[in-house]
């Protein structure tokens, strides 16, 4: 991206009428159509490969990239016994707080059904 169009301020107008912007089907198609026709070379491939093979990012990192999903289901999880609530930011969270993975958290979300563990106290 050039420096002018990072420095580059967008008016109040101008931010409104991109957003209300309506796509056409047809449009959508076109360009569904030249990302799908796009080649990406082995080399090229492979260079991108290279570059991101042991990157990993910091809890820090994770935990704002997490905040910024916009997908996220923030998760607020009782004990029926004792009463106590801990709130999670995802489903992952969620599931290593219980011992089980993030898809079943999501089966249980999605099919309304409360999830109940028998302790072994």
């Amino acid at each position: 991206m050039s420096k002018l169009a990072k420095s580059r301020k967008i008016s109040l107008e101008t931010l409104i009428k991109m957003k209300s912007r309506v796509v056409s089907d047809e449009h959508k198609a076109r360009i569904n159509a030249a990302l799908k026709s796009r080649k990406v070379s082995e080399e090229i491939r492979d260079l991108k490969r290279e570059a991101l093979l042991g990157r990993g990012f910091s809890k820090e990192n994770l935990k704002k990239l997490s905040i910024g999903n916009t997908f996220r289901q923030p998760i607020m999880c009782t004990n029926l016994e004792t009463g106590e609530t801990h709130e999670f930011l995802s489903k992952t969270g969620t599931g290593k707080y219980l011992g089980i993975s993030r898809v079943q958290i999501s089966h249980y979300l999605d099919k309304n059904i409360p999830l109940q563990r028998v302790s072994n106290s």
